[in-house]
């Protein structure tokens, strides 16, 4: 995406690969990058797509045998949580229980986020100095 939206090639890149939470998890990154003073400013882009992750034959180290093979999705040993051995829809069920958080719940607190979101781009709040020419060319 860097690219595509105009960042020389000579610029270091790094993907982060989280299965879930990538984009949280590159910005993350990012901040920290910055608070520590590794660098100055940083894109972050955050895309899933579940079904493209990779799948890998761990059994086939010696060759391939007859009959069903050994290949298995990233997702299917990353989606459970070593710790608990469940996978995040049923944890997310678990605490939405334990907490009694409905899904109407969820789907306010998404609008305000997203209001949020909105609202901190239009008032051009993560320019920060350059407010004035964000505000010129911010467009609706």
């Amino acid at each position: 995406m860097g690219l595509y939206s105009g960042v020389p090639i000579e610029r270091p890149a790094l993907l982060v690969q989280r299965v879930c939470g990538t984009g949280i998890e590159a910005i993350s990154q990012a901040a920290d990058a910055v608070t520590l003073k590794k660098i100055e400013l940083g894109l972050c882009v955050g895309a899933e797509s579940m079904s493209r992750n990779p799948v890998a034959a761990f059994t086939h180290r010696s060759g391939f045998s007859h009959g069903p093979g050994g290949v298995q999705g990233f997702l299917v040993g990353s989606a459970v949580g070593s710790c608990p051995g469940r996978n995040d829809g049923e944890t997310a069920e678990t605490v939405a229980g334990t907490y009694k958080i409905t899904r109407e719940d969820v789907d306010r607190f998404a609008e305000l986020s997203f209001s949020r979101a909105v609202a901190a781009q239009t008032s051009c709040f993560f320019i920060g100095r350059n407010r004035a020419s964000c505000q010129r060319s911010f467009r609706v």
